[in-house]
Order: C-alpha cells, then sequence, then structure tokens
C-alpha cells in the first residue's frame, strides 16, 4: 500500500482527508512490525550476550541491522514524499499540520534506532517539525 500511496503523491494532487489517512496507515503499517522485530532482537542481543553465546548474539545483531536498514529505507522513502511534496504543496490548516506531525514523527522513529550524530540530527528534526506542526 504504500508503494501505491508513493504513486499517488507523485500523481502532484493534493489528497484528501481519506486519502491521507490512507497514507499515514501505509507507512505506519510498514514500520510497525520491524519497530518491534528490532525491539525483540535488541533484547535477544542483549541476552546472548550476557549468557556468553556470542555466536547467536551475533546473528541478533546481524538481524537487527538488516531491519534497521529496512526501517531507513522506509522512513527515508516517506520523508522523501512530505518534505518534497506534501508538505510544500499542502495549504496552511489541518492538512499542513497533518503532513509535519508526520513528518516529525518519521524523524523520530529514525532517531529511536540510530546512534552518534545521526541519531541526534533525526531528534532535532522531529523537533522542528513538531515545533512547525504547532505554529501552524
Amino acid at each position: 500500500m504504500a508503494d501505491y500511496m508513493k504513486d499517488r503523491v507523485e500523481m502532484g494532487h493534493p489528497l484528501n482527508s481519506e486519502e491521507r489517512d490512507m497514507f499515514s496507515a501505509a507507512f505506519k503499517n510498514a514500520l510497525t512490525e520491524r519497530r518491534h522485530a528490532v525491539r525483540v532482537a535488541v533484547s535477544v542481543e542483549q541476552q546472548e550476550e550476557a549468557e556468553g553465546r556470542e555466536q547467536n548474539a551475533n546473528l541478533a545483531r546481524g538481524y537487527r541491522s538488516k531491519v534497521e536498514a529496512e526501517l531507513q529505507g522506509i522512513c527515508d522513502k516517506a520523508l522523501q514524499l512530505l518534505k518534497n511534496s506534501l508538505v510544500p504543496s499542502a495549504e496552511s490548516g489541518e492538512a499542513k499540520t497533518f503532513y509535519l506531525k508526520m513528518q516529525g514523527d518519521y524523524f523520530r522513529y529514525m532517531a529511536e534506532f540510530a546512534s552518534g550524530h545521526v541519531r541526534d540530527n533525526a531528534a532535532n528534526e522531529a523537533r522542528i517539525a513538531y515545533g512547525q506542526g504547532m505554529e501552524e
């Protein structure tokens, strides 16, 4: 569904309220299971390390890295559509606020699994988007 909504956004016409909800749900659904998988992988990795099973910890670490790359791709796709199409073309008010909140959410999701400078940057971008949404 996320690919369909990407195609719909790229048509260039503003999304109506129902389509905005579909856009949001499509990308959120693509993230939900993966975010949970990362949390489980981190837990397994820590437990396996604590119990001295480094090979199992490495497997969990590898799985986590793979899922984090998928998460990054989904976030990048959503943010590209939001920043380049949806936010700039939205009229002030409900639609623009909706998109800015979504933009903040996707930067926040990135901050959940990133580290170091990337995490700090994503958290800052989330703060900016949420702030702009509140001003709208």
